[in-house]
């Protein structure tokens, strides 16, 4: 179980404290086990956790006609044109299947996009060359 995780040595602990970088709460949480932000195994581990999420959302695509992809925490769902008019159904779905595997929508960071937009996701541009008609990205 513990084959992924770190604990923050306790003169590396003492050092930040005192260098003022780091708060008594915080140095707390690091000294017991944890995964470390941006290990090797992360996107490994983020795909087990989130495997029955992509099956449940990949099911729902392919019934929309469209495609799923998910990078790390940012989910994209691309098709045609039905994929924006039934956009309000397939995230209030996906909101539900995200709370049931124990995940939240940010929905400050949905965008829906058509063809003739700029589709961008996880900052890159991903319509130089229109291949798809919509785009919803949802993290």
């Amino acid at each position: 179980m513990a084959l992924c995780t770190t604990a923050t040595p306790e003169p590396v602990l003492g050092r930040l404290r005192a260098g003022g970088g780091l708060s008594w709460e915080r140095s707390v949480r690091l000294r017991d086990a944890h995964q470390p932000q941006g290990a090797p195994t992360s996107a490994a581990l983020a795909n087990l956790c989130a495997f029955r999420l992509d099956v449940r959302i990949a099911a729902l695509a392919r019934a929309a006609g469209a495609r799923h992809t998910r990078y790390a925490d940012d989910i994209v769902l691309s098709g045609g044109h039905n994929l924006l008019r039934g956009a309000d159904r397939i995230e209030a779905r996906i909101g539900g299947f995200a709370l049931d595997e124990g995940f939240a929508l940010n929905h400050r960071k949905t965008r829906r996009a058509s063809r003739g937009r700029r589709q961008q996701v996880c900052n890159i541009v991903v319509n130089a060359t229109p291949t798809c008609r919509a785009t919803i990205s949802i993290a």
